[in-house]
């Protein structure tokens, strides 16, 4: 083997060694936007040197084929690596949609298929001839149809990525402009190498020699990458995030030291000052405050806050304002990070907000009174007041169901005025109602507050009795009949004959009956008592 592929095989392993470095470093800041592919893609680079320092080592044809194949899982993933990387890196992964990561790699997995296929590594590759009679040197190699695909495709991956990285050059502050400038020259140099190599036999044939000198050329970029990662901390400082964040923050952002100097201000800032960087950075904050200094004095005596502020003008603003410290290593205040934001047309809607919200609080209450008293009168009689009788029907079944519950005892009254009919026919139904109305407000000042009176309809009420057995019903019933009989009723200035009234009385749980069987007892007990004259009562065993 001539001595110049040895050094030549060399220098390769060293670019190999170089890429496997820096693939381990960088993977140790994976958690960096564009880390971990970062890493993969240096990883790559090692597959690509490497195999092709075997091949120009390699004195046979087989062998040289072997580590041909090996050298482009390099050369084929590099490409597009690369653009991925400069996609993570500047923060464009959410608009680069899986589907379009995929359709990435058709073109290079396809390469790779016709590459492992002897039957078609002839459209890749035409034709291989080892540089040397004896085998040895790197493989001069004739292009098949499919190469020039391939070619486009990866200079498309790597164009796309420089023109994303260097529109984010310009978009990035000093420091941060400096680490992409090292990495866009790593990446130019390499690309212009294998851009010599691949067209150079027509526009230099002069200097041309069939040799890819691109891996030789990493070497060079591996020193640049290194700067730009190590000397610059391009993986630690992530200055794209920074530059995105802070620049799109609607808040004004400004950094102080422990001088109240302003040492950094974001664009916010610089838009509510009407001033440029030049005119902030640096500045004390009382200068740059002067037109609110009694926000500024709150800034200077304080290094934590957390409240918001009115500040004058016309028409007068609210900030949210937020101040933190900056501590060093010690744990000394070295300055503080202040936060601001414009908060009036969110108090204004507040504002508004309350109103509404009290004139929905007067509107809801309306709504209940209207409610309750549709619930009233969907349940009380609209003559008496009393509960109507499907309100009477639904009490007695809670009142029979919690009586069976507690094995206790309940009666029930069926009440109607004597001759009511003849009221009505002789004065008229207006004094009829008349009539209705005073018997029902004497029962209902009668009644206890444990019991229920209801309108049954017509002249007749039902009043519900818990816990009263058949003697204790009856004496009640007896002093209805008192309160009914013992004043009489006026009616367009003539006083009306006697009222009297009837009672039946039912009790539970004598006769083992339900609701409706016990009401129906206390209606035939009525009508019982009725048959024996006026002001009569009837007990009846339920």
């Amino acid at each position: 083997m001539q001595i110049q592929w040895a050094i030549f095989a060399v220098i390769l392993i060293l670019n190999t060694i170089a890429a496997v470095v820096l693939g381990v470093m960088v993977l140790r800041r994976r958690n960096a936007p564009g880390g971990i592919t970062a890493s993969v893609m240096f990883f790559a680079l090692s597959v690509w040197t490497l195999a092709y320092a075997m091949i120009t080592i390699s004195n046979d044809m087989p062998t040289k084929i072997f580590w041909l194949r090996v050298e482009n899982i390099g050369i084929l993933s590099v490409p597009i690596l690369w653009f991925t990387f400069t996609i993570e890196y500047t923060l464009k992964e959410k608009r680069f949609h899986l589907i379009w990561r995929i359709l990435l790699w058709v073109i290079p997995l396809t390469s790779l298929i016709f590459l492992l296929s002897s039957n078609w590594f002839h459209l890749y590759y035409q034709a291989l001839t080892p540089m040397e009679a004896n085998g040895t040197g790197p493989l001069v190699i004739t292009r098949g149809g499919w190469y020039p695909v391939q070619l486009v495709a990866a200079y498309g991956s790597l164009a796309a990525g420089f023109l994303l990285m260097l529109w984010t050059m310009f978009r990035l502050r000093d420091l941060y402009r400096r680490q992409l400038i090292f990495l866009l020259i790593g990446l130019v140099v390499p690309v212009l190498v294998n851009l010599f190599y691949q067209y150079g036999k027509n526009l230099f044939p002069e200097f041309y020699i069939p040799v890819d000198l691109t891996p030789i050329s990493l070497t060079i970029t591996a020193g640049f990458v290194s700067v730009g990662v190590f000397g610059l901390r391009m993986f630690d400082l992530v200055p794209i995030a920074r530059n995105l964040v802070l620049e799109s923050l609607p808040e004004l952002v400004l950094v102080v030291d422990a001088y109240n100097r302003v040492l950094d201000a974001n664009r916010t800032a610089l838009a509510w000052f009407g001033k440029s960087s030049g005119d902030v950075i640096g500045k004390n904050l009382m200068d740059i405050f002067k037109l609110w200094p009694g926000l500024a004095s709150r800034f200077l005596n304080t290094s934590e806050l957390s409240e918001e502020i009115e500040i004058p003008g016309n028409p007068p603003r609210t900030l949210e304002m937020l101040i933190s410290p900056i501590f060093n290593k010690s744990g000394d205040i070295e300055g503080k990070v202040i936060v601001a934001r414009d908060i009036s047309a969110r108090k204004t809607i507040e504002n508004e907000a309350k109103r509404a919200n009290q004139a929905l609080k007067l509107q809801l209450a309306e709504i209940e009174t209207l409610r309750i008293q549709l619930q009233e009168q969907a349940v009380r009689d609209s003559l008496t007041g009393l509960y109507n009788r499907r309100h009477m029907a639904y009490l007695l079944d809670q009142a029979v169901e919690k009586t069976q519950q507690r094995d206790a005892i309940f009666s029930v009254a069926a009440v109607a005025l004597d001759d009511f009919e003849r009221i009505n026919e002789k004065f008229g139904h207006k004094c009829g109602d008349v009539v209705l109305l005073a018997c029902a407000n004497r029962l209902d000042k009668k009644v206890k507050s444990n019991e229920v009176l209801c309108r049954y309809g017509g002249a007749k009420f039902v009043v519900l009795l818990p816990g009263l057995d058949q003697d204790q019903a009856i004496q009640r019933a007896k002093e209805w009949q008192g309160a009914i009989s013992e004043k009489t009723i006026e009616y367009e200035g003539e006083t009306l004959p006697e009222i009297t009234i009837s009672v039946g009385v039912s009790t539970f749980p004598k006769g083992g009956i339900e609701s409706e069987a016990l009401l129906q007892a206390a209606d035939r007990a009525l009508y019982e008592a009725k048959s024996h004259g006026h002001n009569q009562l009837s007990p009846k065993t339920a």
